[in-house]
Parts: C-alpha cells; sequence; structure tokens
C-alpha cells in the first residue's frame, strides 16, 4: 500500500504540461513565415546525413508538419520544437537526387492559420544544384 502511495505521488510529480500556445492576449491571424532554414536554400555539399532546420516566425502544429512537409525519393523523420522544425533522414539522404523539400500550404499553427504559399528548398550532397533541361518538339 505505501508503494503504491508513493508511486501515486512521484507519478504526479514527474508530470508533464502539454506544450501549445499560451491562452489570452489579441488573436492571431497570420500566417506562420519562415524565417530561416539551415543549410540555406541552394545549398551544396551538404553532408548525407545532414539535419534541416527550418525555424519559423510562430509555433508550428506538429500534426500538420507531418502532412504538409514532402520530400521525394528520401525517408526521413520530421521533429518540431516550438518554432523550429528539424528534418532528418532515416539513414542517409539519397545522393543520386536533390533533396527538394516541399512545405505545403496545410503548415498551420496553433491557431490553424495556414501558410500563405507553398514553400521549395532546393539542396545538394554534389558540387552543384543540376540546372534540367527539356528537350524536344512543339507539336500544334
Amino acid at each position: 500500500m505505501v508503494i503504491l502511495f508513493y508511486t501515486a505521488i512521484l507519478f504526479l510529480l514527474s508530470a508533464c504540461a502539454v506544450q501549445g500556445p499560451i491562452s489570452g492576449g489579441l488573436v492571431d491571424s497570420s500566417a506562420p513565415k519562415l524565417v530561416s532554414s539551415y543549410p540555406s536554400n541552394f545549398s551544396t555539399n551538404i553532408s548525407l546525413n545532414e539535419k534541416i532546420i527550418l525555424t519559423f516566425d510562430e509555433q508550428i502544429d506538429p500534426i500538420s508538419a507531418n502532412e504538409a512537409i514532402k520530400i521525394n525519393y528520401n525517408d526521413f523523420r520530421i521533429k518540431v520544437r516550438g518554432k523550429k522544425v528539424i528534418i532528418e533522414p532515416k539513414s542517409i539522404w539519397d545522393s543520386n537526387y536533390l533533396v527538394n523539400i516541399y512545405i505545403g500550404r496545410s503548415l498551420k499553427d496553433y491557431q490553424k492559420n495556414s501558410l500563405e504559399f507553398p514553400i521549395n528548398i532546393f539542396l545538394s550532397s554534389s558540387d552543384s544544384i543540376p540546372l534540367n533541361e527539356i528537350n524536344g518538339d512543339i507539336i500544334d
């Protein structure tokens, strides 16, 4: 019985509060804005296990981040820490392709304000960002 009592007290003292916005104040009606990214857009020679850190001007809803961020040809994990979204590869970034991060308009802050427009970030593990061309003929 005493052990159960001490276990319950320990549980209550170690419980964490839920992260979220502070209530009160003016209503937030502005969309989140990307302040910076590390590495910056169009960076080259990134390491194959590089973490990508996106910093916004307000706290991001973690559920919306998982739905809004897409990267072709790569498996990745997303962690949201307040205003920062951290993207890391599950193993390594595929060196055969650009790391093309697409952030859709479904990314939201805690007040459910969506991005105003989608964002693309291009990163390369090689010395350059390839400039692809479409070759062919135009037919009426």
